[in-house]
């Protein structure tokens, strides 16, 4: 099949879009486009070859054509596999070299759903992991795109096969020729594609942009334009095909600037630049030895050739290249030279290896002429792939499967699935409240005494410069005791888990999101729990604010549920009015204003709506209980995994500044005393002077970069417990004895 100047400089353009984007380079904060174009250049081409072929086939057997199906997947082996191996392999590698184990062992784990192409998949259960916030993108993130690409394949011409089987079929005495047969087929595939792209980026947009469902239609397009190009010899004239090219490139380049991560996708709006790339590739059919359009000129260009060439390379290695170098050169990072000198570093390693690995395997690689003359023959594969090359080539591939595979097995810390650096809030498995350690009693020491002995602990946290030895939790363990959750998270169910004596005398109750879950095991630490039963009302983005929050990865929808859940806790408050309510939420998350407009960090913008839901939750909150405790809103940082380099070495993005989160705080404090209740500022139990260190009292303060971590939290009990003293919501000679057995209700 004859190159296409216009498809070269299409993927020239699409590559640079997502480059450029992930790079932070011209403001391109819809580059991620770039990726649906390659979508419907590739459903184009992939379909003329099968078609191309069964179309010769049958003008030479009495219209019954046939397509090697052993040969088109061994075209995608070449064109895909040995470059796709080499940068798993390089990226898992350098990955234990660059960043600490915990996170390399992460990564590892991306590269073997990677090498199966079944990516796409495991990014769609992290990315609806609520918890996956804290931490950075994997350099593999990119390997999602190739999945359900490969994934079309693996699916794609067996249904073809089954359409241009089917010979004599007619509709109300209408004959169906095969182009009209394979048309049908792709047409209601990628009907129903793009109806449930629309539907599932409404209601779950995280696992719709991954989900090879919803992007099968944009494959389609490209498929269908195929099926035009076999049955049309016409050339469109070439002023027409000026302007069809004109409003397609028009159409790509608006919604890579336009559009954000806030846009819809894919859905309605992706018809847009996939849209505009059908136009492009649909006025180009048959007009390659024509007169030339702009976009084909320009396509020319050796340049843009080029890395329409080496496209393939170039999107393989840039996440890559773009991540390591940012944590390797992190104050730099941001700088503009920094940037283009790792666009150029992208383009010369791409280039070295399309022209020295990629290109020279591709083309060694042959497919065995016997594979095209024989009709759908499986047998004597063996025979055919006597060549040596061949055989290399595939032993090569084949070892480096095994190879990521193997280093995904060993350094993965253990056999739970949930240990990948990443936190899973349905597979949580943090240590059990029983194992908190037991505390002294700190009844002869007052608050005040309390509060400087721990600072000393601060400021010896601020003098960390390493990971300690002795970390508690140990290193490994950091992404499975990131923050307490035990399974009371997301209680949508209404029903709340409760830990301790279910006939204690006294209940504390704890309020909020998964900041307040987090805050559980201080406050266990802190009572005798023989005498007390905590209670956990905590539903993950609800935070205490009498408003809806939106939540989403990047695409906002509003989350009605909460309210209604929270309103529900109002009631339970109401009738079993608990000696003691403690607050705690992430006031940071966007909320739905009155009229449904989106309002970004409603507290630390001092927005009036979210003041006055605030202020009407803790009036309904106060009057049900005696004793009204709010944690306030803890400053963050960048999580531990992200922060922490290969040598276990604490970077200066481990460090959260006090302010932040500050003017919110200001607001909690206020409303908080309006009604009597008292505000706890995490400021000094985190924070000394202008720092709040990423370790104190050799464990993790906020592992994930937001949550207090479950050991760490812990330790805070007998601090809180002094502090509950200081305000006589405890006698002053109540002791600690930390062995609550859970219950489920309460």
């Amino acid at each position: 099949m004859k190159t296409r100047s216009d498809i070269q400089g299409l993927r020239a353009l699409a590559v640079a879009l997502v480059v450029l984007s992930h790079a932070n380079l011209l403001h391109l904060t819809g580059g991620y486009i770039g990726v649906d174009v390659f979508f419907v250049i590739s459903g184009y081409l992939i379909t003329s070859i099968i078609l191309r072929e069964y179309a010769a086939n049958a003008a030479t057997s009495n219209g019954l054509g046939w397509f090697s199906l052993r040969a088109f997947y061994l075209r995608r082996f070449k064109r895909i596999v040995p470059a796709a191996i080499l940068v798993l392999l390089v990226t898992t590698v350098v990955s234990y070299l660059v960043f600490n184990s915990v996170r390399a062992h992460g990564i590892a784990i991306d590269a073997l759903w990677s090498v199966f192409f079944l990516a796409n998949l495991h990014f769609i259960n992290l990315a609806t992991d609520y918890f996956q916030q804290g931490f950075s993108i994997s350099p593999l993130q990119h390997f999602w795109s190739l999945a359900v690409e490969e994934q079309f394949y693996l699916i794609f011409p067996t249904l073809l096969l089954g359409a241009l089987s089917l010979h004599g079929i007619k509709i109300r005495n209408y004959a169906l020729n095969w182009r009209r047969r394979v048309g049908i087929l792709i047409g209601a595939i990628s009907l129903a594609s793009f109806g449930w792209a629309i539907y599932a980026t409404h209601t779950n947009p995280a696992s719709s942009y991954f989900s090879s469902f919803s992007r099968a239609w944009e494959l389609g397009l490209g498929a269908l334009l195929a099926i035009f190009a076999q049955s049309s010899k016409a050339c469109l004239p070439l002023r027409l095909r000026q302007l069809v090219n004109g409003i397609g490139l028009l159409a790509i380049l608006v919604t890579a600037f336009l559009f954000t991560s806030a846009t819809p996708f894919p859905g309605l709006y992706t018809l847009i630049p996939t849209l505009g790339t059908a136009l492009i590739i649909g006025s180009g059919i048959n007009a390659e030895d024509g007169p030339k359009t702009f976009i084909q000129k320009i396509s020319n260009f050796a340049p843009i050739a080029y890395l329409g060439t080496i496209s393939y390379s170039v999107y393989l290695w840039h996440l890559p290249i773009l991540i390591f170098a940012s944590q390797r050169y992190a104050n730099d990072s941001t700088k503009l030279w920094f940037k283009l000198a790792l666009v150029a570093a992208i383009l010369l390693v791409s280039a070295f290896t399309y022209n020295f690995y990629e290109g020279p395997l591709r083309h060694k690689i042959k497919v065995p002429t016997g594979w095209y003359q024989n009709k759908f023959r499986f047998i004597g594969i063996a025979k055919d792939l006597k060549n040596s090359s061949l055989i290399g080539v595939l032993g090569i591939s084949l070892a480096g499967i095994l190879a990521v595979g193997a280093i995904a097995l060993v350094y993965f810390p253990s056999h739970s699935p949930q240990n990948n650096g990443r936190s899973n809030a349905t597979q949580f498995n943090p240590p059990l409240i029983t194992q908190i350690v037991p505390r002294p009693s700190t009844s002869d020491l007052s608050y005040a005494s309390m509060l400087t002995r721990w600072q000393q602990k601060i400021g010896q946290g601020l003098n960390l410069t390493k990971v300690p030895a002795n970390l508690d939790p140990p290193w490994s363990q950091i992404p499975i005791t990131s923050q307490y959750n035990d399974h009371c998270l997301a209680n949508s169910n209404k029903v709340p888990c409760s830990y301790g004596n279910p006939s204690a005398l006294h209940k504390v109750v704890v309020m909020g999101d998964s900041y307040a879950a987090a805050i559980i095991p201080m406050v266990i630490a802190a009572l005798d729990m023989s005498q007390w039963q905590v209670v956990a009302l905590s539903w993950h983005q609800c935070m205490i604010a009498d408003i809806v929050p939106m939540i989403g990865n990047g695409q906002l929808k509003p989350n009605s549920g909460c309210q209604e859940y929270r309103h529900w806790a109002f009631e339970y408050l109401a009738q079993k009015h608990p000696d003691l309510v403690v607050l705690a939420d992430n006031v940071r998350e966007a909320i739905q204003g009155v009229n449904g407009q989106i309002i970004q960090d409603p507290a630390n913008s001092a927005n009036s709506y979210w003041v006055k839901q605030l202020t009407y939750s803790i009036s309904k909150i106060s009057s049900a209980t005696k004793n009204l405790i709010y944690f306030g809103t803890v400053p963050t940082s960048a999580s531990a995994i992200n922060c922490v380099d290969a040598n276990l070495n604490l970077s200066a993005s481990c460090l959260a500044k006090p302010k932040d989160n500050s003017v919110a705080r200001a607001y909690e404090q206020q409303i908080t005393n309006e009604f009597k209740g008292v505000f706890l500022d995490p400021e000094p139990w985190l924070c000394y002077q202008f720092a709040c260190p990423a370790i104190i009292d050799r464990s993790p303060v906020r592992p994930d970069g937001d949550h207090l971590g479950a050991t760490f939290a812990s330790k805070l009990g007998p601090l809180f417990k002094a502090f509950l003293t200081s305000h006589m919501i405890l006698p002053s000679q109540q002791s600690v004895i930390p062995t609550p057995v859970k219950t489920s209700t309460s």
